[in-house]
């Protein structure tokens, strides 16, 4: 009697062991590309089910232009957002419109917003790599930004975020 209950509990075991192991392998390369993030190169993994192979490939990615197009559209919501902000502040009073002024709205793209993306973009990347490898993504055609062979990573997070926002 007790088999039965030794099997359930070893494969429940042999489960979460799995889940755990994917968890700290995706956060182990999370850490490695963001430190070769400046090399312009990202590291992914393929795991083959039956067999413990894992392949480690080597992707020369340069994601700079990803970042700056990402945080720039980051920049702009963000100061539509304040502009929007400010006319209903301006609108509910109108006697006082000197004061509700102010000159917060930069040009430029700060270093908190490009570390923003670049976090943001970081934490997809191993699903992004993975896709690119199984060859998963598709091809933009005429509509790719900063890749040729499939979508870039920016056009990937933001079709997630169009998914995400379908499902809601």
């Amino acid at each position: 009697m007790a088999f039965p209950a030794v099997a359930v509990l070893w494969l429940a075991m042999c489960g979460c062991s799995e889940y755990w192991g994917q968890r700290e392998m995706r956060h182990t390369f999370l850490e490695v590309n963001r430190r070769l993030i400046p090399n312009k190169v990202m590291v992914t993994y393929k795991r083959q089910r039956l067999t413990a192979n894992f392949t480690i490939s080597f992707l020369f990615f340069d994601m700079t232009s990803c970042v700056n197009h990402m945080a720039s559209e980051l920049h702009n919501t963000r100061i539509r957002e304040n502009l929007t902000r400010d006319m209903v502040v301006l609108n509910m009073n109108d006697d006082d419109d000197e004061a509700l002024l102010d000159d917060t709205t930069e040009d430029s793209v700060t270093c908190d917003e490009q570390e923003t993306v670049t976090n943001y973009l970081l934490d997809l990347s191993s699903a992004y790599l993975m896709d690119y490898m199984n060859e998963k993504l598709e091809h933009a055609g005429d509509n790719n930004r900063h890749a040729t062979k499939a979508i870039c990573i920016c056009q990937f997070a933001e079709s997630l975020e169009i998914k995400k926002n379908a499902d809601v």
